[in-house]
């Protein structure tokens, strides 16, 4: 947020540099204010196809008309984009960039850091096996995904040859609802086996909700796991990205994406864990 603040002051202060009165930026507002008409309609037509299940005849008999009104008011303004209107094209081009170019990248290294991971599927048999040395205690490991062991959980196993008594993997989802009650928040799966001390737990929060993973374990606890929040050692896979020449983005954007990327937030804070019992793993990835 503060990063955020500062970059709003530094725009405010442009903005006044270069248009200096509210007439000349009054330009930019007009065109800004049709442009966004425009949008939101495109966005309702498509909301009304994918969720609403609109036919194409209902979606032309909405649409065309508002388009067709919105676009003229568009082409009235767009006469003044050199006297101000270049403004907003230019900030939704930017916008757009970075948010593609985030959303992109985000794929890629998604896709990189799974290689990296062990499949859960190979850890609950290697966990299983008793090849490994059960150490008392529980270890809470969070993750993204359900599918693959996160990777601070295979750089322990496999450094230290040794498991926690209680291994919790949490995933944590986010609903598209402001906020998720706590009877609904938690769901606890062993994975196939219960005697093996491995559990997974998918913790889902609102957009709204903080993403508290202590007080999710304590839902949890409450429903039967066999954790206490209040004394397990948590552990944070933390990846440090770089641009390569692999495919799949282009070599000048992949720098943007690593900047916006070292602005991540705390994963500690985040995830409200105790930093005194916090463990973070790190990995690289090149995408």
């Amino acid at each position: 947020m503060p990063v955020v603040n500062w970059l709003l002051y530094a725009g405010v202060l442009i903005l006044m540099l270069t248009f200096r009165s509210s007439e000349h930026l009054a330009v930019a507002y007009g065109l800004a204010v049709t442009g966004t008409l425009v949008l939101t309609t495109c966005l309702f037509l498509v909301y009304a196809d994918a969720a609403l299940g609109w036919r194409p005849w209902q979606l032309a008999a909405f649409g065309l008309p508002f388009l067709w009104l919105e676009l003229t008011f568009v082409g009235a303004n767009a006469t003044k984009i050199t006297h101000g209107g270049w403004l907003p094209i230019l900030l939704a081009t930017v916008i757009a960039f970075v948010m593609i170019t985030w959303r992109r990248g985000q794929e890629l290294v998604k896709d990189r850091r799974a290689k990296l991971e062990r499949p859960i599927g190979d850890f609950l048999a290697q966990a299983r096996s008793g090849e490994l040395l059960r150490i008392k205690g529980t270890g809470v490991f969070l993750h993204v995904r359900d599918d693959t062991a996160p990777l601070s959980l295979r750089e322990s196993v496999d450094f230290t040859n040794v498991r926690y008594e209680r291994v919790v993997i949490t995933n944590t989802i986010r609903m598209n609802v402001p906020h998720v009650p706590d009877e609904q928040r938690v769901t606890i799966d062993d994975l196939g086996d219960d005697s093996d001390g491995v559990w997974l737990v998918r913790l889902r929060f609102g957009f709204a909700d903080e993403q508290d993973i202590p007080a999710g374990l304590a839902i949890a606890a409450a429903q039967g796991l066999p954790v206490d929040p209040e004394t397990a050692r948590y552990y944070l896979s933390r990846i440090s990205v770089h641009a390569s020449d692999r495919p799949g983005m282009a070599r000048w954007r992949k720098p943007v994406y690593v900047a916006l990327s070292h602005n991540a937030a705390d994963p500690t804070n985040y995830f409200h864990v105790p930093i005194s019992r916090t463990v973070v793993v790190g990995a690289q990835v090149f995408f």
